[in-house]
């Protein structure tokens, strides 16, 4: 999907990319009380990339050396390229996996002639001060006012009622309790679905309750689950104070960019699927859907031949 910030005919020259990706396939975040698995059953334990995640971002990786195969050099400098992660073992994981497909070593950056690989340094925001891409952000009151808003309110209210019958079903069957469940900002439900979603992309047994309709609506519910985080309700003001921010940042980067005379050539975020929810929420392109694994954000800014420069933001 492409979309156009500012549009030209003009011949123009790229000159700074943004870009922001979730992580690859990972193990279970948590089990629930009925759960059939175990977290030892999953050879690293819960919140884990997989190979198959790695192979993911490896390609996201090098999908972009080709895709800005003129732009961006072939060997890393440092002085052009800067990547940062938050601090889970899946993003820190998926950063290296990406640019193990971006950066492949060549010529003098071969270091081991048998392993074509290099390390990269990825930067990591710490859990207790990282304030960019672990959404949503802590301590801040009036989010949290606007939550408890969104849970009574007529819009929310209308979207969950349909699924009240579900709800019960599944306290049942789960055996987590109902006010629980239909607190969808508590991530209980979306958890839920996600160890099953999880369990059977590898092949794990699933409980027999689990039908092809219960797992659809599971992600009906946690697609809004994610939604009623950032919107549904003063989406604008919750915008603000979650995705906003993350805006804010790019967009100061973007004018970094633009006002360096030696700017960087690109900037990676590795981060998760709230962190592209809430961005995507903020800039009104969110399309309702969960971000799948590796889902990935750019931003792009160019500098038109008139000296003029424009943006264009697109998602892969």
């Amino acid at each position: 999907m492409l979309i156009l910030l500012q549009q030209t005919t003009a011949a123009r020259e790229l000159k700074f990319v943004i870009v922001l990706f979730r992580h690859g396939d990972r193990t279970p975040i948590i089990n629930f009380p009925t759960d059939l698995h175990k977290e030892s059953e999953w050879p690293q334990g819960f919140g884990q990339l997989t190979k198959t995640g790695m192979q993911q971002l490896f390609e996201l990786g090098q999908y972009m050396r080709k895709r800005y195969s003129s732009f961006l050099n072939s060997t890393y400098n440092r002085q052009e390229f800067y990547i940062q992660s938050t601090d889970y073992d899946r993003t820190i994981m998926s950063a290296q996996s990406y640019l193990s497909g971006l950066f492949p070593p060549t010529s003098s950056q071969i270091w081991n002639p048998e392993l074509l690989w290099q390390p990269i340094p990825v930067h990591i925001f710490q859990k207790t001060t990282e304030q960019r891409l672990n959404f949503p952000l802590p301590n801040c009151p009036r989010f949290d006012e606007l939550q408890q808003e969104t849970q009574t309110s007529k819009e929310f209210q209308n979207r969950i009622q349909p699924y009240m019958d579900f709800l019960q079903t599944m306290a049942v069957n789960t055996g987590l309790e109902l006010n629980h469940l239909k607190t969808l900002d508590n991530f209980q439900l979306w958890n839920t679905y996600d160890t099953l979603h999880c369990e059977g992309i590898h092949n794990y047994s699933l409980p027999e309750w689990a039908t092809e309709d219960v797992i659809n609506k599971m992600e009906k519910l946690a697609e809004l689950s994610l939604f009623s985080l950032f919107g549904v309700y003063k989406t604008e003001e919750k915008s603000r104070l979650q995705g906003g921010v993350l805006v804010n940042i790019i967009l100061n980067s973007i004018k970094q960019a633009v006002n360096s005379s030696k700017p960087r050539k690109m900037e990676v975020y590795s981060a998760h699927d709230t962190t592209v929810g809430a961005l995507q929420i903020a800039l009104n392109i969110f399309n309702g859907k969960l971000p799948p694994y590796a889902a990935c954000q750019f931003f792009e800014l160019y500098q038109e031949s008139n000296g003029q420069v424009s943006s264009h933001l697109f998602k892969k």
